[in-house]
């Protein structure tokens, strides 16, 4: 199988045959054209988050490839310490900073 150039790693390699695998034991094989478009969205992720979304897949028993859900609760961007400020102000409380 020849990948994209950013999904030809050894861990995107071990993924893909674990979702071909997944796909044969399910009797959904995958066709050319199907594995075609997959490798393209995939490649759109890049390779961590298309490992992501096929982990993703067959642990909920999926038959197609989607963009990992993301949590919506999950701060990105900030540290920590900025996080909770704001949660703290949101509140209206102090945090005990000058």
């Amino acid at each position: 199988m020849v990948f994209p150039p950013d999904l030809d790693t050894p861990d995107f390699a071990e993924a893909w045959d674990e979702w071909e695998a997944y796909r044969r034991e399910t009797k959904k094989a995958l066709a050319p054209t199907t594995i075609k478009r997959q490798l393209a969205m995939l490649d759109k992720l890049g390779s961590d988050l298309a490992i992501e979304s096929i982990s993703q897949s067959i642990e909920a028993g999926w038959t197609g490839l989607f963009a990992p859900k993301q949590d919506s609760n999950r701060v990105v961007g900030v540290t920590m310490d900025e996080a909770m400020l704001e949660m703290d102000c949101a509140r209206g409380g102090n945090n005990g900073s000058v």
